[in-house]
């Protein structure tokens, strides 16, 4: 038998690391398809949901933050999350207008 083989045969015995466990998150980070609580008990919602909510598409959500339009936006990292208020409160504003 030569070197060769030998690795073969050793690697497919069992080992005391097999079957791999699942990968855990640090607790202080978040998958960015978990919700996030806020304090007042309300989730953070993305760019998607705040634009299905208005009925528009992200792509206009977008453009109207560059504007400094739209409900306030809060970049968390590379994300922009938006609280559940702040988007109630900006379409009651709007009807107000």
């Amino acid at each position: 038998m030569n070197v060769t083989s030998r690795a073969r045969l050793s690697s497919a015995e069992p080992s005391a690391n097999w079957p791999p466990l699942p990968r855990t998150a640090p607790e202080a980070t978040t998958n960015s398809n978990t919700p996030i609580e806020t304090p007042l008990g309300g989730k953070l919602l993305t760019v998607h949901e705040v634009a299905a909510y208005l009925d528009i598409s992200v792509n206009t959500l977008r453009k109207w933050r560059a504007k400094n339009y739209g409900p306030v936006g809060r970049p968390m990292g590379k994300h922009i999350r938006y609280l559940p208020e702040d988007v109630e409160a900006w379409v009651k504003a709007q009807g107000e207008a």
